[in-house]
């Protein structure tokens, strides 16, 4: 077999190139640069620069990554431990706002009760009728404080209902806007002797006055006595609106207790006889 001889001189010309490439590295050794390194490493220096350069810019970057993922944990830690802090102080100032509400409430009815000629007990609601807040409510007393079914329960501002049914610890009240309530009112200036209703809702009906009787919106209405529940004089509530019905006036009044809002009530131990 013959053999390719340019092989061989290829082979040649990079042995040759391998040996001068080892002398020039071996010459670079021994010759030093003015500021004493030698002229190697300073090729090698200047040669691996720009990845040492590159290295160290990845390596800071992923430092600074690292630094500023572990901030923003801290802070977004921190967020979340303010955003809890602030649902608890909102829900601090509810309850201080609820319990502010509560103890005006309560002076204005101490303040009346003192005020007002009337034997009375403090009540407090503990339970509504949540599906028609217009017909009854429950008091926190009943048979054990000595009250008795009729007796009358109000408010600051006007008449709330009366007492409808008693157990042992509690009392359910039918409040004035319940459509089987009725009263015997006055209405003023006139004096004429009127009935109010319930209608199952915010609005009571006054029917039975006198033609001659000059009815207007804010006109009161005050209870007269004449049912045998309710002492005469207290606020029943002020005309809303009058209009016709089948031929007879009626009128639209509006209570004047917050029937829905108020959480604290007074029972009258009396009744308009005694009274009397």
């Amino acid at each position: 077999m013959f053999r390719d001889f340019s092989t061989f001189r290829y082979r040649d010309e990079v042995l040759l190139g391998a040996v001068l490439f080892g002398f020039l590295v071996l010459l670079s050794t021994q010759v030093t640069t003015p500021e004493g390194t030698s002229l190697f490493k300073r090729i090698a220096y200047q040669a691996a620069a720009p990845f040492l350069r590159a290295s160290d810019a990845v390596y800071h970057g992923a430092r600074r990554l690292a630094h500023d993922y572990a901030a923003f944990r801290s802070v977004v830690r921190e967020n979340e431990r303010l955003h809890e802090r602030l649902r608890e102080f909102e829900a601090q100032q509810l309850k201080w706002e609820f319990t502010l509400h509560d103890n005006e409430a309560l002076r204005a009815l101490v303040g009346y009760r003192e005020a007002s000629p009337l034997a009375t007990m403090a009540a407090r609601v503990v339970a509504r009728d949540v599906r028609d807040p217009h017909q009854m409510l429950v008091l926190n007393c009943g048979r054990r404080d000595r009250l008795e079914k009729d007796m009358a329960v109000i408010a600051p501002q006007g008449v709330v209902g009366r007492i409808a049914a008693l157990s042992l610890w509690s009392a359910q009240v039918q409040l004035i806007t319940d459509s089987r309530s009725a009263l015997a009112g006055i209405h003023l200036p006139s004096g004429d002797q009127v009935l109010v209703t319930g209608q199952g809702e915010l609005l009571l009906r006054m029917q039975y006055f006198s033609g001659e009787a000059r009815v207007a919106p804010q006109d009161a209405v005050v209870t007269s006595g004449l049912e045998g529940i309710y002492p005469a004089g207290l606020h029943i509530g002020r005309v809303e609106r009058v209009f016709d019905e089948d031929g007879k006036r009626i009128a639209r009044i509006r209570p004047a207790a917050p029937l829905q809002k108020t959480m604290n009530l007074l029972v009258v131990l009396e009744r308009p006889q005694d009274v009397l």
